[in-house]
């Protein structure tokens, strides 16, 4: 014998207050459009200064020029180095390779302890280890010009 569907007032209001409710979950999350992959980015640039990133990098990379010229080298590199410009370069780079899901992990992760301890260090490691990897690349670049002759 079949049974009837039988109306039940309390099924009928959880199921249209979870149809109120998904939808939510979904538009909580921003759309990965440029515009909102840019407003995400913002965020991460005014969690992660990137002033202090590069004042450590220019002071680690003094390290490798004379002590008499050090003070005279992160002055003068202070001066001429164009925050703005890297700021702009680093929202155009977000906003075109992560999404807004990367770019919101990417903020989360350095405001947090771990993060903000990695950042603290990150511009003297980029400064140690940036003349290196340089120096590969060049001695590289040179073998392959050897080899095709160019």
């Amino acid at each position: 014998m079949r049974r009837a569907f039988r109306y039940c007032p309390d099924v009928v209001a959880i199921i249209a207050l979870l149809a109120l409710i998904l939808p939510l979950g979904s538009a909580a999350q921003s759309p990965d459009t440029p515009a909102a992959r840019r407003d995400a980015a913002l965020k991460y640039l005014a969690a992660v200064p990137s002033d202090a990133v590069v004042d450590e990098m220019i002071d680690a990379v003094a390290k490798q020029m004379p002590a008499a010229r050090r003070d005279e080298f992160v002055r003068l590199m202070k001066k001429v180095t164009q925050l703005d410009k890297i700021k702009a370069l680093t929202l155009e780079g977000m906003v075109k390779h992560f999404t807004v899901a990367e770019i919101d992990a990417l903020t989360s992760f350095y405001s947090s302890a771990a993060g903000k301890a990695i950042m603290k260090k990150f511009g003297v490691y980029m400064g140690e280890i940036l003349p290196g990897i340089q120096a590969e690349v060049l001695r590289a670049l040179q073998a392959v010009r050897a080899e095709m002759q160019i």
